[in-house]
Parts: structure tokens; sequence; C-alpha cells
């Protein structure tokens, strides 16, 4: 996992991957990383032990000690980009109160777009920068994103598809 600045990092999402949703730990490959204080979430693409080739977003805290626990995974497959789609594989995770702290992200449909832009059913907008095809969002506190609106957005910020989750 040569993209993970941090070994135990590394460890951490093999574990949860290799233990919660049968990797072959070799096929692990990094994706991207979003990093907000002591807070990471991974996306990794995997081979699991039925042949399948899987997406995910594995989240990890780092304690006092420097270790890292697990706060979260969403495993998919990828689907193929539909018409009106931003999505060809998204989910995420929240603290239980959906509006209180959470992630969402996923691989985009149209690898040409540069950021991604929900919009919340009270029309409160988060934007995040696509990297390597996937777009990480972490929200803390008043953003409800499990029934948001999303737009891929070109580099100058031109809506190149949208669609509901």
């Amino acid at each position: 996992m040569a993209i993970l600045v941090d070994d135990e990092l590394g460890a951490t999402v093999r574990e949860i991957l290799t233990v919660e949703h049968n990797a072959v730990p070799e096929s692990i490959s990094p994706v991207r990383v979003k990093r907000i204080g002591s807070e990471a979430v991974v996306a990794v693409t995997f081979g699991d032990r039925t042949g399948r080739m899987r997406l995910a977003l594995v989240g990890a805290t780092r304690d006092v000690s420097g270790s890292w626990d697990p706060t979260g995974a969403y495993v998919g497959t990828e689907r193929p980009a539909q018409a009106g789609s931003s999505w060809t594989a998204s989910g995420g995770w929240s603290s239980g109160e959906i509006t209180s702290e959470g992630v969402f992200g996923g691989w985009v449909a149209d690898r040409s777009a540069a950021q991604v832009r929900l919009r919340d059913a009270s029309g409160r907008a988060v934007t995040e920068t696509v990297e390597d095809g996937v777009a990480i969002f972490h929200w803390v506190s008043g953003t409800d994103l499990s029934r948001s609106e999303a737009e891929l957005l070109a580099d100058d910020g031109r809506v190149i598809a949208e669609a509901r989750r």
C-alpha cells in the first residue's frame, strides 16, 4: 500500500478488508487517502476470495497512543456508468445520527470531473475535489447527505452530470 504514508494505517485497512470483507491481501490497492485531523479515509480497490473486484472506503481514527482504530467502511462493486448517474460506486457511514458526523464518497461516473457538489434537502451545498476518480466527503454537524443531489463539475465549474442519490 505505497500510497499510505503510515504503515500502521495500511495495516488497519488491510485487516478490516481481509477479516470483514474477504479481501485477498495482495490485491488491496489504495487509490486515494483523505486526512482530516486525526481521522483518515482510504479509498481502495481489491479482489475478494470469490474473484470479484471490489471498491471500498475505509475510515480510521488515530488514538492518543498513535494507533489507528476503525470508524467505518463501505464496500461495493463498480456499476457501469448510466445516463443521469454521478457515481459508479458510492456509499458511506455516519456516527448514528446522520446529521452529526459522517463520511460519504465514491467513484465518479465521469472521470473528467474535477469536483463533486452535494446539495442536501435544505439546499446546503458541500463541494469536494475529485482525485484519481474518487471524491470523499467528511462532514460534521448539520448536513444530511443521505438524500442529496450530486453534481459533477468540470474544471471551469460547469455542471457535466447531476443525479439524486
